[in-house]
C-alpha cells in the first residue's frame, strides 16, 4: 500500500496552551480530567508506563528508558491483537487505547494532520529512527507508521472517533 504523506511532514511538539483545539494537532498525553470505559480509567494516547507517580499510568517502572522499552513492547501487543484478530483479550482500557491509535494512523495517512503534543520534546519535521526515541509520542507515531504501511488500516475508514476530545 502506498503512503499518502510525506515522512518529514510530522511534528512532535511541546505542549502549549494555544495548541488546544487546533484541528490539525492531536494531543497524544494521559487526559487532564478522568474519564472511564467499562469502569477502567482511560488513559487517551498517553503511555501507560511512568517512572513518575502518576493516578493516570497504569504501570510504574524505574526509569524513562524502561517505560519507553516496556511501551513499545505493549504498542507491539495491541497491533499482534488486532492482526491475528484477538481483540477481545485486551482490557477495555486497552481497547479503547487501540482505538484511537488505530485512528490516529488513519489520519495520518490522510494527511489530515501536522503535528503530535506532548509534554516533554519539540521535533519539527520528525523523522523515526528505531531506539532513538527520548518520548513515547515519537513511538506511537512510529507504530502508526507500521500500521500504515502494513496494510493493517483502512485509510477509507469513515470511524466516527473525536481525536479532537484528547484535549
Amino acid at each position: 500500500m502506498g503512503v499518502l504523506f510525506q515522512f518529514d511532514d510530522m511534528n512532535i511538539l511541546k505542549f502549549k496552551d494555544g495548541y488546544i483545539g487546533n484541528p490539525r494537532l492531536v494531543y497524544c498525553g494521559r487526559p487532564r480530567k478522568d474519564e472511564y470505559y467499562c469502569q477502567q480509567l482511560l488513559i487517551g494516547l498517553g503511555n501507560p508506563y511512568s517512572w513518575r507517580n502518576s493516578k493516570k499510568a497504569k504501570f510504574k517502572v524505574k526509569n524513562l528508558a524502561e517505560s519507553l522499552s516496556e511501551y513499545r513492547k505493549w504498542l507491539w501487543k495491541l497491533i499482534c491483537c488486532y492482526r491475528d484478530r484477538n481483540l477481545d483479550k485486551l482490557h477495555p482500557w486497552e481497547f479503547r487505547y487501540w482505538q484511537l491509535m488505530k485512528h490516529l494512523a488513519i489520519v495520518i495517512a490522510k494527511g489530515n494532520i501536522d503535528g503530535l503534543v506532548c509534554f516533554c520534546r519539540e521535533i519539527h519535521n520528525y523523522l523515526p529512527v528505531k531506539g532513538q526515541e527520548k518520548c513515547h509520542t515519537q513511538i506511537l507515531y512510529s507504530a502508526c507508521l507500521y500500521l500504515i504501511d502494513s496494510g493493517l488500516v483502512d485509510v477509507n475508514d469513515e470511524s466516527e472517533i473525536d481525536l479532537g476530545s484528547l484535549w
